[in-house]
C-alpha cells in the first residue's frame, strides 16, 4: 500500500482496517505514523521533556489503541479517541515514575514509596473501576465518553442523543454515586 493522502481520514482508515482484506494490512502503520506527532505533543504536556518516557507512553498507547480500534464509538473521531488513549498512557507512565531523591522534606508525601503504597494505589484504582462498572448504563456512558474518550459535553450530547444539560446532570449524579461507593475523593482524567 502506498502512502495515503491526508484527505483520507483516520476514521476511514480505521473502517478499512476493520473490513479486512489486503488494503487493511498497512493501516496500523499508517495510523501510527499520523499519530506520532500529536501523541508526542501530549506526552510533552503530561511528562515534560523526557523523551524516553514519551516513547514508552507512545508504545503503550499504540498497543492499547490498536487493540481497541474496533471499539471506537460511531460518531467519535478516531484521532481524538486515540489521543485520549495516549494521554491515559502518559499518565500511567508518570505514575510509575520514582519519587525524586532530592525532593524537599516538606513536599514529600507522607507515605514512603514502595510495595505497600503501590498496593494501596492499585486497590484504590480497582475500587474506582468497579464503582464505574456498577453505575447505571446512562451515567456510565457519560463518564466513559467524558473521561475515556475525552469528548466535550456537546459531542457527548450529540453522540448519545440527549441535551447538554442532561449530560451535566448525569455526570453530576455519576460523581455523587462514585463518591458514595468508594468513600473518598477520586480522580478521573479531566
Amino acid at each position: 500500500m502506498t502512502r495515503e493522502p491526508e484527505d483520507v481520514s483516520d476514521t476511514q482508515l480505521r473502517r478499512r482496517a476493520l473490513a479486512g482484506g489486503r488494503d487493511a494490512e498497512d493501516v496500523p502503520r499508517l495510523l501510527l505514523e499520523r499519530w506520532r506527532i500529536p501523541a508526542s505533543r501530549i506526552g510533552r504536556g503530561v511528562l515534560g521533556r523526557r523523551p524516553q518516557e514519551i516513547d514508552e507512553a507512545f508504545v503503550e498507547g499504540s498497543l492499547d489503541a490498536l487493540r481497541k480500534l474496533h471499539a471506537v464509538p460511531e460518531g467519535v473521531r478516531t484521532r481524538a479517541w486515540a489521543m485520549g488513549i495516549f494521554r491515559i498512557a502518559c499518565l500511567r507512565v508518570r505514575e510509575r515514575r520514582p519519587a525524586a531523591a532530592t525532593e524537599p522534606e516538606q513536599d514529600r508525601p507522607c507515605e514512603a514509596a514502595g510495595p505497600a503504597t503501590e498496593i494501596r494505589k492499585r486497590e484504590r484504582s480497582d475500587r474506582l473501576h468497579a464503582a464505574i462498572a456498577a453505575l447505571p448504563d446512562e451515567e456510565r456512558a457519560v463518564v466513559e465518553h467524558r473521561h475515556l474518550h475525552e469528548l466535550e459535553f456537546a459531542a457527548i450530547a450529540q453522540t448519545i442523543g440527549i441535551t447538554e444539560r442532561t449530560v451535566y446532570n448525569r455526570l453530576g449524579r455519576a460523581f455523587a454515586m462514585l463518591r458514595a461507593a468508594i468513600g473518598d475523593s477520586f480522580d478521573l482524567v479531566p
